[in-house]
């Protein structure tokens, strides 16, 4: 287990030191703070939090997909062009 100062937790996140810094005092990152120390986030929680909120992002792009199934069907074809162009790809380099 790595303790994380917040500046290393803003870096990973891609945010700024005090969005961070709230974060922790709102609750939704856990954190260390000893006596006359610095906050501290373990590399645990920081990997927690990645997760919940990656997963919050891919069930709400679900949900909005589910409300629109034109869309869908057009992100399955263009997904379906997508692998057949790879395919192509893969067959021409196999054949140099």
């Amino acid at each position: 287990m790595k303790l994380l100062t917040l500046h290393e937790v803003a870096e990973t996140l891609a945010i700024h030191y005090e969005t961070a810094r709230r974060y922790c005092k709102n609750g939704e990152l856990e954190y260390i703070q000893r006596p006359g120390c610095a906050m501290r986030v373990t590399d645990i929680e920081l990997n927690r939090y990645i997760e919940r909120h990656t997963q919050c992002r891919v069930q709400s792009s679900h949900q909005e997909l589910e409300k629109h199934p034109e869309q869908t069907r057009c992100i399955s074809m263009i997904k379906e062009n997508e692998l057949l162009q790879d395919l192509r790809i893969d067959r021409m380099l196999d054949n140099t």
